[in-house]
């Protein structure tokens, strides 16, 4: 990564970046998850058997529910994560700009 000083930083915790794009994957998937299980829901309330109304609104209100909140959690967890990083490349670069100031 290059500042606008023209100083090049090592990208560290690759680990951690690896991470965080899986966490936003997974987000992905638990959001589509969701939305099939709404369907599957919608599906089961045009059933002419008794009770399959209230089923497939179940069905329907825990995919939203949970589908929604998996999601969420997910992405916020993934962009805390990078957040960190964000932090400690900034930290990393304002001691670097502090010491050539000092240096002077």
């Amino acid at each position: 990564m290059s500042d606008a000083s023209g100083s090049n930083l090592e990208t560290k915790y690759p680990a951690l970046r690896v991470i965080a794009v899986i966490f936003k994957v997974l987000a992905v998937l638990i959001a589509i998850g969701g939305l099939i299980g709404a369907l599957a829901g919608l599906v089961q309330m045009t059933g002419n058997t008794y009770g399959a109304t209230a089923a497939g609104g179940m069905i329907l209100l825990v995919s939203l529910l949970y589908g929604g909140l998996g999601c969420i959690y997910l992405f916020a967890v993934s962009e805390a994560i990078r957040v960190f990083i964000d932090i400690e490349e900034n930290s990393r670069l304002s001691n670097e700009l502090l010491r050539k100031l000092l240096d002077k």
